[in-house]
């Protein structure tokens, strides 16, 4: 703390000497968390951004994944760390918030231990059935599910994954009869669809490639807004259907309390790479849409979601298997 007592010279020239956040950061590498198998689609969005994350604060972007629990090992590193800009998450944000809600005894808060730094994507789900099912739309799925005593079959990902609580929001919104088929991750799932073992299911856009493919029919997407990922595709509210808008997507999350002079220039920089061809095509081609936003909206967004979440786990009773 500077002494009142101190001479207007040395007030200025210790005031000049302190570091500013903005001209100062970052002094040293970065680490960036990606709680996800090194080699997926998700690994490969957030390796590039690292790569122009590197590019942009002429500093070196370390990428290190730390799998496990739901991806809360690699939540729970960040949220710990000191809040300096140096250590960044790859969140999906689905999986972050919905972690964050599930697990028990969690040494953070999926939302009030971060702070919103940059959103990568923003995509849909989709709604399927097997191609040479009969069924064609969202209607024609919920009267045929309503008519038989036993319902039809649906498969998620896992219990209380993005695609299980969007499915379960769909049932409330329709009152369609489904009874769910959790599996070990989304791949098993759409293998399940394309060969008959479940009648349904909500999966990632990456489901797109069987459906251009012919395996699998697409009906309707799970967001307010069309993809151009889809082509053709409508959302579940033009087909007459409301309370459903569930998106998927990443971010860049850092600890609580990251000086915001960090943040806004990480932010900079990200939203940047987002708006270029090479990021947008590479992007585009693991089923992400870029989504720059600032760290407000992104902050908001976070907000939101955890809200909807949190009710929707409460009221299904939702629990770990």
């Amino acid at each position: 703390m500077l002494s009142l007592n101190r001479s207007p010279a040395f007030v200025l020239t210790a005031l000049l000497s302190m570091p500013a956040w903005g001209q100062a950061y970052p002094i040293k590498p970065l680490r960036m968390i990606i709680p996800y198998t090194a080699g997926g689609a998700a690994d490969a969005a957030g390796r590039l951004a690292a790569v122009k994350l590197a590019e942009g604060l002429k500093q070196p972007v370390v990428v290190e994944n730390r799998l496990g629990a739901g991806t809360t090992i690699g939540a729970a590193l960040v949220a710990a760390s000191p809040p300096d800009g140096y250590m960044l998450l790859l969140a999906g944000l689905t999986g972050h918030i919905v972690s964050g809600i599930l697990y028990k005894n969690l040494a953070y808060d999926p939302v009030k231990s971060f702070t919103a730094v940059a959103q990568l994507s923003d995509s849909p789900f989709i709604l399927v059935v097997n191609s040479a099912s009969r069924i064609r739309s969202p209607r024609e799925l919920i009267e045929l599910s309503r008519s038989r005593p036993s319902g039809l079959t649906y498969g998620s990902s896992g219990t209380g994954a993005g695609p299980h609580l969007a499915t379960e929001m769909f049932m409330r919104a329709t009152g369609a009869n489904l009874i769910h088929v959790p599996y070990k991750g989304s791949a098993p799932a759409m293998l399940a669809v394309i060969s008959g073992e479940v009648d349904t299911a909500i999966l990632d856009l990456s489901a797109m490639n069987q459906v251009q493919a012919g395996k699998l029919s697409a009906l309707a997407l799970t967001t307010a807004s069309r993809s151009p990922l889809a082509p053709g595709v409508p959302t579940l509210i033009e087909t007459g259907i409301s309370g459903v808008d569930v998106p998927s997507g990443q971010g860049l999350l850092a600890a609580a309390g990251t000086p915001r002079e960090v943040v806004m220039r990480i932010n900079a920089i990200v939203n940047q790479a987002l708006n270029t061809d090479e990021v947008r095509k590479n992007f585009m081609a693991r089923a992400f849409m870029p989504a720059p936003k600032t760290p407000e909206e992104f902050a908001a967004f976070l907000q939101s979601e955890y809200q909807k979440y949190a009710e929707l786990i409460k009221r299904l009773n939702v629990t770990i298997e």
